[in-house]
């Protein structure tokens, strides 16, 4: 009978730590995985040469709200709500025709992931959608310092950053940045499952010494 109940015992206890390891496991995120499965750098690399600063913008919303603000455009159009409680501002910006881009001839290089030097990985292509789009919306400057990196957009773990390789700080149409992540949308874009979703990733250059990068990055 204490041969049973030892065994019995034991198999409880055996049971139990089982349920405990399976619980941790479970509450446990996988390390270096997104929601999707897909592989997140932790701290993606800066291109060589360039610091990281936060983004300055300046201009105007829907023509009469004022941007004087620093971060992500994300970030930023959360700080506009603050500052603005009377206006609905997902209502506004779905009203607000995007601005067009004055086209200019001073695209160069373009180049996708893999992107020689860095150890970036692709990011969810409807998120930098998403980003594209809010960049479109706002008649502004996005300011970026000289030698610096600055993260324009950020959501969903998937960036858009723009650096500035001029030796002072510079202001560039954020609508004119928006086109270069566009211009790697339609270049770099693919779906490596055919159940999956699109990723896309790349870095592309403008003659006036700045280029625009995108990929995937903890935010």
């Amino acid at each position: 009978m204490k041969l049973l109940t030892f065994i019995y015992q034991a198999a409880l206890l055996a049971a139990a730590a089982l349920l405990l390891l399976i619980t941790i496991v479970s509450a446990t995120p996988l390390e270096g995985l997104g929601i999707d499965g897909v592989h997140i750098i932790q701290n993606a690399n800066i291109p060589e040469g360039y610091t990281e600063s936060e983004l300055r913008m300046t201009g105007t919303f829907a023509d009469d709200i004022a941007i004087n603000h620093t971060g992500t455009i994300e970030q930023i159009f959360a700080k506009l709500a603050v500052e603005n409680p009377h206006v609905n501002l997902k209502e506004l910006a779905l009203a607000t025709l995007n601005v067009k881009t004055v086209e200019k001839r001073t695209k160069s290089d373009l180049n996708c992931i893999p992107v020689s030097g860095q150890n970036w990985y692709p990011a969810k292509d409807w998120a930098i959608i998403n980003g594209i789009d809010y960049l479109q919306k706002v008649k502004a400057l996005c300011w970026v310092g000289a030698h610096k990196c600055s993260r324009v957009s950020c959501s969903y773990n998937s960036g858009i950053h723009l650096c500035n390789n001029n030796d002072y700080e510079r202001g560039f149409s954020c609508t004119w940045i928006a086109s270069f992540a566009e211009d790697i949308r339609e270049n770099c874009r693919y779906r490596p499952d055919p159940h999956g979703i699109d990723l896309v990733g790349g870095q592309a250059w403008d003659t006036e010494n700045y280029n625009v990068c995108v990929y995937q990055e903890k935010c």
